[in-house]
Order: structure tokens, then sequence, then C-alpha cells
């Protein structure tokens, strides 16, 4: 996502679930000046996660303790090939699935791969300690999962349509069919958007701060509302008017 990201809007903190982990992650993430931030449904089964800058039996008086020891030297030594890697992978010289693919999945011992792999292992460890410790850590990148479900689930429900048919013949019509939905769901959430915009605008000068502080609780990504069946129209000639209409039709119901 953040490879292909051509957008005026550039996230900082990455969240995934669990599955989104991998030896790497946290490490190309932390080079271009990101956080990698996985949600994690256990944490009790993480333990060989955590690594320490001293032998683990350094830390046999902790509650949690580290399984492996971070070879400082190799990282060092390596940094200068790991600075190259970064800047194919910026640059855009390379792409991004093959080289994370190659540096997670090779067996072959290669002491590149490995120093990465050793630094990853610090923000790695960095993160779990602190995603142990802060709630309000855990809540938030909860929240961002849950987000990312919801579209997901948006995307579902719009696909489903036709009694579940809308798939292609081959690859191309497969793409194609997928590229639709995303569109209809941006249509969506652009839909909800405009619509909390001009709401919220229009009570600003009035509401108390309980009330605006409800907006920041409305999803974007809700369907509820809207019926998917039917004929789309994406012609030049739409009018705002009938938006307008159900503004002021929303207004006036919480007057």
């Amino acid at each position: 996502m953040v490879y292909n990201n051509k957008t005026e809007i550039q996230p900082q903190t990455i969240s995934t679930d669990s599955a989104g982990s991998n030896f790497v992650n946290f490490a190309l993430l932390k080079l271009i000046g990101r956080e990698f931030a996985p949600c994690f449904k256990r944490i009790n089964n993480k333990a060989t996660m955590f690594a320490g800058f001293d032998k683990p039996s350094k830390y046999k008086h902790y509650f949690l303790r580290p399984s492996s020891q971070i070879k400082e030297q190799l990282i060092i030594d390596e940094w200068d090939n790991i600075k190259r890697i970064m800047a194919s992978l910026v640059l855009k010289n390379t792409t991004q699935s093959i080289l994370v693919r190659k540096l997670c999945g090779t067996a072959r011992k290669d002491k590149t791969k490995e120093a990465l792999w050793e630094y990853d292992k610090i923000i790695r460890s960095n993160y779990l300690f602190r995603y142990i410790d802060n709630e309000d850590l855990r809540t938030s990148v909860r929240t961002a999962l849950n987000r990312t479900e919801a579209f997901h689930q948006l995307k579902k429900s719009i696909a489903s349509v036709n009694s579940d048919s809308l798939t292609g013949g081959d690859d191309d019509d497969i793409a194609l069919n997928d590229q639709c939905t995303r569109l209809l769901c941006l249509v969506v959430i652009y839909y909800n958007s405009y619509i909390l915009s001009e709401v919220l605008k229009a009570k600003s000068e009035k509401a108390s701060d309980k009330d605006l502080e409800a907006f920041k609780h409305i999803s974007l990504i809700s369907w509820s509302h809207i019926n998917f069946h039917g004929y789309y129209n994406f012609s030049s000639g739409f009018s705002e008017d009938a938006l307008k209409e159900m503004i002021q039709s929303i207004l006036l119901d919480h007057e």
C-alpha cells in the first residue's frame, strides 16, 4: 500500500493483523520513516519474537525475557548493503513484492538478508514492549484494523450483488471486476464524507462540544442507507440538489 500510494495522504503508521508480519516489515517501514503497527490477538505466544542486545541469560529475572541476542556487528558490517536495498526499493528499481518475498523466503545463507532480519528484531521488540505496556496504542491499532475490515465488508457487500455473480471469465475480467468494486467503495466513502462534512459545517456554530465529538465516532464506511441494486450513473451532468435536500432533511431531524 505504501509502495503504490500516489495520493496526497501519506500515513505514518501502517496497521495489519498478525498475518501481515514477516521478517522485514518492521525494518523496511522504519527505514522509510513509517511505523509498522500490527495487531496481535494474543501476545502470550510471542515470546520468541523478543530479542535483546545481551545474552538471554542476562534477562532471566525479567518478566518479559528476550529469546535471542541481536547481532549488532553484523548490522554494522552490512549497513551499506541494506541502504542499497532501500534505495533500490524507494527508487522503484525493483518490485516490492519480489524483494520482500526473496528477503523473507530464501533459505540461502546471506549476510545482508540476515543483517536486515537482525535490524528488524530491534524494531519489532521495541514495538512489542510498547504494545503490551500501552493500552492507548493497542486501542489505536485495533481501531485502524476495524476500519480495514469494514472496508473489506463493504467491498464484499457490493461484489455480492446480483447473487454473487459479479465475476469474470478470465484474469482480466476478474481484475476489472475487482477494480470496479473498489471504485464503488470509494464512491460510497466520498458520498458519506460529503454529507457528514456539510452537516458538520452547518452545525459547527451552534452545536455543543458533545455533538461535535460524536462526529468522530461516525464511520464513513457505512452502507445501510444505500441500495446497491439498480443502475449506476456516472454522467458529468450530476446535480448536487438531491444531496443538499438530504442534508437539510438531516439538519431538520436533529433540531
